[in-house]
């Protein structure tokens, strides 16, 4: 292999990382029609099932396709620059945004979960295990029966 190949940037990989990036953004919008946990959740969504198949399609191929890109990335930086440098990438461009988001976006995400937990529905008392939280829709009168038939989507 001549350096001229082994320098060659992979504008494909680019491409199928930024494909990659832009289904996240429909992966995301999905979670708020999606039967679960999550911050922002449209109560009158119709749960169909084809947002639950949507984000596990796109997460399913995501993910894997994330790390085997990483690989092959990582690889290329350790055969061009060496094993030094590419620690020392690692920690500019992994371990310091880890370090950062730990003490700023962390926080401020379980400040949102926190608020949308003051008057949660039963998924989301059952999703964080709020054992309190069920057993006051339970002495409401909520009808679990009719909630499991639902499929989680209903409302008591």
């Amino acid at each position: 292999m001549t350096v001229a190949s082994a320098s060659r940037r992979r504008h494909e990989l680019d491409a199928l990382r930024g494909f990659a990036m832009l289904l996240g953004i429909g992966l995301h919008a999905s979670l708020a029609f999606f039967p679960a946990f999550w911050p922002v959740r449209d109560s009158a969504a119709d749960f169909s099932g084809f947002f639950d198949e949507f984000f596990f399609a796109v997460h399913g191929f995501r993910m894997p396709l994330f790390f085997l890109l990483s690989g092959f990335f990582t690889s290329a930086v350790w055969q061009r620059r060496g094993p030094a440098l590419l620690v020392r990438q690692r920690i500019v461009r992994v371990a310091v945004p880890l370090a950062i988001g730990a003490i700023t976006i962390v926080p401020l995400m379980n400040r949102v979960v926190d608020a949308s937990v003051t008057s949660p529905d039963i998924v989301t008392a059952i999703a964080i295990d709020d054992v309190d939280g069920v057993q006051h829709f339970i002495d409401d009168g909520f009808d679990l029966s009719h909630a499991i038939s639902c499929r989680f989507g209903c409302e008591g």
